[in-house]
């Protein structure tokens, strides 16, 4: 799971900054029974800087921040809240506390 948020967190910042991509195009023909290579074309593309990219870079790192430095109880908290939003969002209108019973998730 850690590398993939940092995969994720690269390719974003690769993104943000912006980045220049080259692509490979081969183009084959059926010759005497079998495909051969007859043009192999390299297309290099600069693509800009995406301010969108920059955003969710930004808050991702900041999120992390945030949550390094969040007590136990506060993490419980934040923990209720979003299950919470999630039963909401399922339909289920019970409260985290109420259907998780003593022990919790």
């Amino acid at each position: 799971m850690k590398d993939t948020i940092s995969n994720i967190k690269g390719m974003l910042l690769k993104k943000a900054l912006g980045f220049t991509s080259e692509d490979v195009i081969d183009e084959y023909a059926y010759k005497e029974g079998e495909f051969c290579l007859i043009k192999r074309k390299r297309v290099r593309k600069k693509l800009p800087p995406d301010v969108n990219a920059a955003k969710a870079y930004i808050q991702l790192t900041k999120n992390e921040a945030e949550i390094v430095n969040l007590t136990d109880e506060q993490l419980e908290n934040e923990k209720i809240k979003l299950l919470n939003e999630l039963h909401n969002l399922c339909g289920n209108n019970k409260t985290t506390n109420e259907s998780q019973g003593e022990g919790g998730i």
